[in-house]
This record gives C-alpha cells, structure tokens and sequence, in this order.
C-alpha cells in the first residue's frame, strides 16, 4: 500500500496572522524555525505556493543546507501572473511547474516555457482546478 505524506508549514504572528500590520510576511519566524524549514523541503519531493507568496516575496523555494536536494517548486496561478524575473522562473535551481487554467494569455505561457518552466493547464475555465492538481501530483 502506497503512502503519502504532507507537511505543512506556514508562519503564524502572535494574533493569528501570516504577515505582520505592515505586510511583511519574511521574517516573522525564527532563525530556528528557518532552519527547520530548509530541513523539510530537502525531506520532500515538491514545495507548493500560492502566485501571490511569488509576486509578495519572491522566495527561492530550496534547500539551503549542506548536500540538500531542492524540492520540486510547484506554484498556483490561475491567470499567469507570476513575474518572469522571479527568482523561481530565472534561477534553474530545480524544477518548477506553475499549475493555471485554460483562460491564459498564450505568449506568457510561451515565454516561461522558453525558461523551462513547466506549465501544466488544469481543466478550469478561470481557476486552477484544485482537485485536478492534488490528482496529477499524486500520479507522479
């Protein structure tokens, strides 16, 4: 019998929140904390995130410790609005796949294929098809 296994990981302010008053989300935890976070996505095959923690953070989504093994980045984006000069797009550090409905402009969707970026359209007409996505990363 397959097993799989997911770890979340998100960090949380003292009220709750993923970001503080002003907005910024990159350092609320600690260097700890950090740390343990480069441990897990070199345990993991993928790291999943949302367009906009690209667009907010421009996060590089590897491992940052001695012989890690980068996860593959896997980013959610309905309408092709992740940055080309993003750091996922333009570092080729790992594998990354940018999930996206049908309703996309062509020649973006060209461009980050020409950045070896893997564009994989989901059946929804103006979101990423969630249910399409949990299918397709459990085949592979």
């Amino acid at each position: 019998m397959n097993s799989t296994f997911v770890t979340l990981k998100t960090g949380i302010t003292l009220d709750g929140k993923i970001a503080t008053n002003s907005l910024d989300s990159k350092w609320i935890t600690s260097e700890e904390s950090r740390i343990d976070v480069h441990h897990l996505r070199n345990e993991n095959m993928a790291i999943l995130v949302g367009v906009n923690t690209v667009i907010k953070d421009d996060p590089e989504l590897t491992v940052r410790i001695p012989n890690g093994r980068n996860p593959i980045r896997i980013i959610l984006d309905s309408n092709l609005r992740i940055p080309l000069d993003s750091k996922v797009i333009i570092d080729k550090l790992t594998e990354t796949w940018v999930f996206t409905s049908q309703n996309v402009e062509q020649d973006k969707e060209k461009k980050l294929l020409s950045n070896g970026i893997k564009v994989i359209r989901t059946s929804g007409s103006k979101q990423v098809d969630i249910n399409e996505v949990v299918g397709i990363l459990g085949s592979r």
